[in-house]
C-alpha cells in the first residue's frame, strides 16, 4: 500500500502543468496637448489605444501616469477643476460598453486590446463628488481592477481614498498595482511585497520618480517591476533591482518588452 501511494504522488507532481512564459511591456510616451481638456484627453486615447491595438505580442502592457491628460496645469483650486479631464468608470468585473457612440478613454483602450491582452493605464476618475488618479487594468473588453492612488502628489487635484491593497493575474503571475509618489511610501507597495506578491505594474510621471527609485525597490526586495513612465529613458522592466528592458531616452513613444 505504501509503495502504490507513493508512485501515485510522484506523477501527479510531474504532471503538474509549469507556469506559461509572460510577455510584458512598460510604455514609454510622452503626452500630448491639443486644445481643449477632451481634445486632449482624445488625441491621447486614440495614440494609446492604436499602441494596445498593436501589441497582440504580448501579454500585458503598462501605459505611464498622466499620458492621457497632456501638460496641464497642476495648480488646481479645487478637485472640480480636474473634473473637464474625468471619466466615469465600471465597478471591476463590468463589461465595457463598446458601442458607445462617443468613447472615453476606456473605450479606446479596453475595446481596442486583442484578446487576452491585459492593459493597464491612467485615467483621471471622477466618481460622484470625489476625482481620483485612478490605474485602469481592463482584459477582454471588461475592468478587472482598479487602483486609486493613496499619496496623491496634487492634493487639490485629487483626493486621497482609502488604502486598498491591489491585485490582478496574468498568466498565472500575480501583479501588485501602485503609482508613481506612492514609492516613497511603505504603503501600499510593502504592504503587498509582505503578502508575497512579486511582480508589480507600475506607472509614473516625474523624473524624481524614475529609474534609480525603481531599481531600489526592486533590489531590496527581490522584485520584477514592468516601470511605466512618460519621463524619456525612464520605461522599462527592472528585475532584482536591474533594468533588463529599457525605452531610449529619445524615443517619445516606446514599449519596452520582456518575457518573464
Amino acid at each position: 500500500m505504501t509503495n502504490r501511494m507513493l508512485a501515485i504522488v510522484v506523477v501527479l507532481f510531474f504532471a503538474a502543468p509549469s507556469l506559461a512564459a509572460v510577455r510584458v511591456g512598460a510604455a514609454q510616451r510622452l503626452s500630448l496637448t491639443a486644445g481643449s481638456p477632451r481634445d486632449t484627453i482624445t488625441s491621447n486615447a486614440e495614440h494609446i489605444g492604436l499602441m494596445v491595438q498593436n501589441s497582440s505580442y504580448l501579454d500585458f502592457i503598462a501605459f505611464p501616469e498622466f499620458s492621457l491628460t497632456g501638460n496641464f496645469d497642476f495648480s488646481c483650486n479645487s478637485e472640480s477643476d480636474m473634473l473637464p479631464y474625468s471619466e466615469v468608470l465600471p465597478q471591476p468585473g463590468q463589461s465595457v460598453d463598446c458601442s458607445a457612440s462617443t468613447w472615453a478613454p476606456l473605450q479606446h483602450v479596453a475595446c481596442k486590446a486583442p484578446q487576452n491582452v491585459t492593459v493597464s493605464y491612467n485615467t483621471v476618475e471622477q466618481s460622484g463628488a470625489s476625482v481620483y488618479n485612478t490605474q485602469v487594468i481592463v482584459r477582454n473588453k471588461a475592468v478587472i481592477a482598479l487602483y486609486r492612488k493613496y499619496h496623491p502628489f496634487y492634493t487639490k487635484c485629487f483626493a486621497k481614498p482609502s488604502l486598498e491593497l491591489v491585485t490582478f493575474e496574468v498568466k498565472g503571475l500575480t501583479f501588485g498595482v501602485f503609482t508613481c509618489y506612492d514609492i516613497l511610501f511603505p504603503d501600499p507597495k510593502d504592504d503587498l511585497v509582505k503578502k508575497g506578491i512579486r511582480y508589480f505594474s507600475y506607472s509614473s510621471a516625474i523624473p524624481l520618480i524614475g529609474q534609480i527609485t525603481v531599481d531600489l525597490f526592486s533590489g531590496l526586495n527581490h522584485v520584477t517591476v514592468v516601470s511605466a513612465n512618460n519621463d524619456l529613458g525612464m520605461g522599462g522592466v527592472a528585475v532584482n533591482g536591474t533594468f533588463v528592458s529599457q525605452c531610449s531616452a529619445k524615443a517619445t513613444t516606446c514599449i519596452a518588452a520582456h518575457v518573464l
